[in-house]
């Protein structure tokens, strides 16, 4: 069974002192997407970690996570899905529940005040390995300005798509002149905190495996090259990671507002 946490917010911080030593790499944000028309790809994608760690993994546009899509109240966002996963050797669409299907995939918006139905926000849709899909999300002219976020939600794969790290902010826009000037004009800083358990994807991923073998698959057949292996490099880890780093290094300057946003996603509590 799995358990989702994820949550997105936005914070107005102050920075009033810090005596720190500074630790990690320089603090990156994920690329921000702003087009009406846009494109994800998710496929495998290899990620570097802390200490060495190095693991194949399934993410959006060749990143850890994914880019920000920004959009405006009033707007409609094509979103078009290429999955370019390759096909289970043994098809487990014929199990109902656990981990399976893993080579489809999905969008699935959290905050976004839109339709559930086909071609909008659907979590029955079913993103098939080498095919595509355009999302119709209509935003009404209404809609509060807001950080929300999205993530695959395909049922019997949201597990090991997700908690592999693909997840990214979906921000509704402040029109001009919705916020104060000495809010509206602070610098931003977007934080996306992922909690990677990589024993837990291991054990998500042999339960895969089961279920495969279960339908008939072989030891071949069923693994899952992603997560059952482990780490290509390095030990296994359990760690929070900010926009794919360890602790990385944020420079700000003291005595200034900005404004963070948050995004904390994990499927282990």
């Amino acid at each position: 069974m799995m358990t989702s946490v994820l949550f997105a917010t936005r914070l107005i911080f102050y920075l009033a002192f810090c005596e720190c030593t500074q630790t990690g790499a320089p603090f990156v944000e994920p690329p921000t997407y702003r087009s009406e028309h846009t494109t994800l790809t998710f496929a495998e994608y290899t990620m570097q970690g802390p200490d060495g760690f190095t693991q194949l993994t399934r993410s959006f546009d060749g990143m850890f996570g994914g880019p920000t899509l920004r959009v405006q109240p009033g707007s409609t966002l094509y979103l078009t899905v290429h999955n370019q996963l390759t096909p289970e050797k043994v098809s487990t669409s014929g199990s109902t529940n656990g981990i399976l299907r893993i080579d489809s995939t999905n969008i699935h918006t959290h905050g976004l005040h839109i339709s559930p139905l086909s071609p909008g926000d659907d979590m029955f849709t079913k993103i098939g390995p080498g095919t595509s899909y355009e999302y119709i999300f209509e935003i009404p002219k209404d809609h509060m300005p807001g950080t929300h976020w999205y993530h695959p939600h395909f049922h019997g794969s949201t597990a090991l798509h997700t908690g592999g790290g693909a997840a990214g902010f979906l921000i509704v826009d402040d029109p001009p002149g919705y916020l104060p000037p000495a809010i509206e004009n602070l610098e931003e800083f977007l934080l996306v905190i992922t909690h990677l358990n990589s024993q837990l994807m291991k054990l998500y991923s042999s339960m895969y495996e089961q279920n495969c073998k279960v339908l008939g698959g072989s030891d071949l057949d069923c693994h899952d090259k992603f997560w059952a292996s482990g780490p290509l490099n390095g030990a296994p880890i359990d760690t929070l990671l900010v926009n794919g780093l360890q602790e990385p290094r944020l420079e700000i300057v003291a005595n200034r507002w900005y404004r963070l946003r948050l995004l904390f996603s994990s499927i282990d509590v």
